[in-house]
């Protein structure tokens, strides 16, 4: 006989003090807590290399980045995720572990969460009032896509290839360039083919959710 086991749901509240005596980093999602799996090296040294290039940028400035270990608040979506990267400019002190205000996310494709980064994280962050840049990098390919905020308030898609210059947005006013080339340094990652859906799907999904991603 199979086994039946109870569903709790989780306030916020518990969330957040069950996830600082956990030792693995958890998401929360709507009353429900979801364990996240470990990374691969292509995908820490992508991380690590952008997690650079901002850190420099930002340094003497209000603002600081953060890689992989803190959490982002979305009241309206009742959750908290742990991007790979992400900026945060106000709001900080030693004692939180999560910010509701960040600038800038930015999320590494892995075959276990590129359908949740391209559908519902992309919605929940860009709900996020205070967001002008979410970044999405692909691991096998030099592919970069951006949905950054412009200046009346809507979103727009770019996508970057190799050889190409991104311009990231955080606070107004406030840009850095960096060669794509720069984020994949340090790996094997060939050359990105531009506006390929079918390669998208062919990496990072099984059959299953491939229809799903070639109608994006």
């Amino acid at each position: 006989m199979s086994e039946v086991k109870k569903i709790e749901f989780l306030t916020a509240e518990g969330y957040l003090a069950s996830e600082r005596k956990s030792t693995v980093r958890r998401e929360f999602v709507d009353g429900l807590v979801f364990t996240m799996s470990g990374a691969n090296q292509k995908h820490n040294v992508i991380a690590g290399n952008l997690y650079r290039a901002l850190s420099d940028h930002l340094d003497e400035t209000p603002c600081l980045a953060f890689i992989e270990s803190f959490k982002v608040r979305i009241q309206s979506a009742n959750c908290f995720y742990y991007p790979d990267v992400v900026v945060a400019c106000s709001g900080l002190n030693d004692d939180i572990d999560f910010t509701e205000e960040p600038v800038f996310i930015a999320e590494v494709l892995s075959p276990s969460t590129a359908v949740q980064d391209r559908r519902e994280k992309l919605i929940n962050y860009l709900n996020i009032d205070s967001l002008r840049t979410y970044l999405i990098l692909h691991q096998k390919r030099k592919r970069v896509e951006t949905y950054q905020r412009s200046e009346t308030g809507g979103w727009e898609l770019r996508e970057y290839i190799s050889g190409e210059t991104i311009h990231l947005k955080f606070k107004k006013g406030d840009e850095l360039s960096v060669d794509i080339d720069r984020l994949y340094r340090n790996t094997t990652v060939p050359r990105g083919i531009r506006g390929v859906s079918e390669e998208i799907a062919e990496e990072y999904t099984t059959s299953e959710e491939e229809e799903m991603l070639l109608d994006y």
